[in-house]
């Protein structure tokens, strides 16, 4: 499985449209099924991979084709991360749309977030709500204009809480 998490620069309803936002950074987790530790790890921000945003895009879509997973996991993936990189890749990496498209297409996509407001019949909550009922320790606040440092533990923070929500939600093996 692999738990994703995309950071964009600030999104301010009303003020900002969705492609006028730009990925800082993707972290991801490859998490073998009963595991709880990522045993692949990818992470990259604008500010480190060659060719800016551009080149984060074609560091993870090449890191994902290698992968061929076929479970996604995230939390709002499905209404802003996937469709916030495959718009950026539409506009930056035309060339790589169809193949990362594609991969995404023909995985198992799990939005925790579609999950929980379907269990509380559509009452919306965030991840940090979710990890407080189930007795998980919330991810840390994002800090504001963070360096990579910061935006590492930050994202660190939410793939942790969303494999211990995964795994509170599917027991298939207890994590600590």
């Amino acid at each position: 499985m692999i738990f994703l998490d995309i950071e964009t620069s600030e999104f301010e309803p009303g003020r900002c449209k969705p492609s006028g936002l730009t990925i800082e950074s993707i972290l991801a987790w490859q998490v073998r099924l009963h595991e709880c530790a990522p045993s692949g790890l990818f992470f990259s921000t604008s500010r480190k991979a060659g060719g800016g945003e551009r080149g984060l895009i074609e560091e993870f879509g090449k890191w994902l084709h290698e992968l061929r997973d076929k479970i996604v996991v995230g939390s709002n993936i499905l209404k802003f991360d996937i469709p916030v990189l495959l718009l950026r890749c539409s506009e930056l990496c035309p060339n790589l749309l169809d193949e990362l498209f594609s991969i995404l297409n023909r995985c198992n996509i799990i939005d925790l977030l579609v999950i929980e407001t379907y269990r509380r019949k559509g009452k919306i909550v965030s991840l940090r709500d979710a990890c407080k009922e189930y007795g998980i320790k919330e991810p840390m606040e994002r800090p504001k204009r963070p360096d990579e440092e910061q935006l590492f533990k930050y994202q660190e923070s939410e793939l942790s809480a969303l494999v211990k929500l995964f795994y509170k939600i599917y027991p298939l093996r207890l994590c600590n």
